[in-house]
């Protein structure tokens, strides 16, 4: 009898592990067609692409089906394994599953190249998805982490459904997990363009997110918009500083004439404060615009406090008003400064265009603006050091 009963026991301990083995590593019928049957009505539109961007409601919607196909898919595959989970074996399965290499993407303009990639890093798991789209490429970032026995999905970020390829998160997208302390919830930025086809310019999102928690849900830390020029994607980097991150990139000048110039994004990270930080720019002229497009809390940290109150005046005055550079020179005195001329268009109010001169001074990370005027420096008589740049 004593015999008997062990074998029954093992006889179900050998059921039970087959059936979580089978469980973890087979998706059902249903989960994969729920991925597989939007992709497909995707892949045949022809012909229903509006140059200006239109998303049909119908493809709209099979959008989204495909999405949370995938976010179902990729939780199913994920959420039953160890914490030893084999990261590119899994990339395979769902690969596999789908059967992504069979697909027919002849002449699709919706759906094509799907792509799963998943990568363990820092002791999570990141799972990015991208297929395409009209005049680019729609982008989904899954972040697990393994705690209470499972690995759990902490963060999703995804675009709403759009019925503009605008809408989409795309263009360019791009991550970075960012430095944490020991028992600090893990954080990261992700940066995205907004495909479109008939410009060289388009929005441009940097978001920073802290992975959910327990009962927290996933929060954003930072989110900032702006213009970049698309023209030259090798002018985009992103890297990971030991107290942030930083962002370089093409985006326009107020000066139409001079086009672009690089922005400087640097980033410190204090617990869940983002604070921008110098520097903010690569030469004086160029941080004259940059300091002309901020918003007023970043743009007083930026100044002298002993003029503080007057050039915040300023700024708002002249905020994102658009114009040209005249001379760039250096003044004569104890420390680097320089001068900076702009003239300014007019407005709907007064369409007199406006001289102005800021002064700015260099310091140990990047510069200061110490005033602005309507009046010449007499100080500044130095050459154009600008003046073939």
């Amino acid at each position: 009898m004593h015999n008997k009963f062990i074998i029954l026991v093992l006889l179900i301990f050998l059921e039970f592990s087959c059936y979580s083995y089978g469980e973890c590593t087979g998706l059902s019928e249903g989960q994969v067609e729920a991925v597989k049957t939007p992709l497909k009505k995707l892949l045949e539109v022809k012909d229903e692409f509006d140059e200006d961007g239109y998303v049909p409601s119908s493809i709209s919607r099979s959008i989204e089906q495909l999405k949370t196909g995938l976010i179902n898919l990729v939780d199913a595959r994920i959420t039953c394994e160890g914490s030893d989970i084999n990261a590119l074996a899994i990339q395979q399965d769902l690969s596999n599953k789908l059967k992504i290499n069979q697909l027919d993407e002849d002449s699709a303009i919706y759906g094509y190249d799907l792509q799963i990639v998943i990568q363990k890093t820092l002791g999570l798991l990141v799972v990015h998805l991208t297929f395409g789209i009209p005049c680019g490429n729609d982008n989904m970032l899954m972040v697990y982490r393994y705690r209470d026995e499972a690995w759990q999905r902490d963060l999703i970020w995804k675009s709403n459904a759009y019925k503009n390829i605008a809408g989409a998160f795309g263009d360019y997208f791009d991550y970075l997990l960012l430095p944490s302390k020991f028992n600090e919830t893990p954080k990261l930025v992700v940066i995205h363009g907004a495909p479109w086809c008939k410009s060289t310019w388009s929005p441009f999102t940097i978001d920073v997110v802290k992975l959910a928690e327990d009962t927290n849900p996933q929060k954003i830390l930072l989110h900032k918009q702006m213009i970049s020029y698309t023209g030259n994607e090798s002018d985009l980097t992103l890297k990971k500083l030991a107290s942030g991150f930083e962002l370089r990139m093409q985006v326009g000048m107020l000066d139409s004439d001079l086009f672009t110039r690089q922005g400087i994004y640097r980033y410190q990270i204090i617990g869940d404060k983002i604070l921008r930080v110098q520097p903010v720019a690569d030469n004086v002229r160029d941080f004259v615009d940059e300091w002309l497009t901020l918003d007023n809390i970043t743009a007083v940290n930026l100044v002298e406090k002993s003029n503080l109150h007057m050039l915040s005046l300023f700024q708002r005055k002249l905020k994102e008003r658009y114009g040209y550079y005249g001379a760039v020179q250096a003044c004569h005195g104890d420390g680097e400064e320089y001068q900076v001329t702009m003239t300014f268009n007019g407005t709907k109010e007064n369409d007199k265009e406006d001289l102005y001169y800021f002064i700015v001074k260099t310091t140990r990370f990047g510069y200061l603006l110490k005033a602005i005027s309507q009046e010449a420096d007499p100080n500044c008589t130095g050459p154009d050091i600008m003046a073939k740049k």
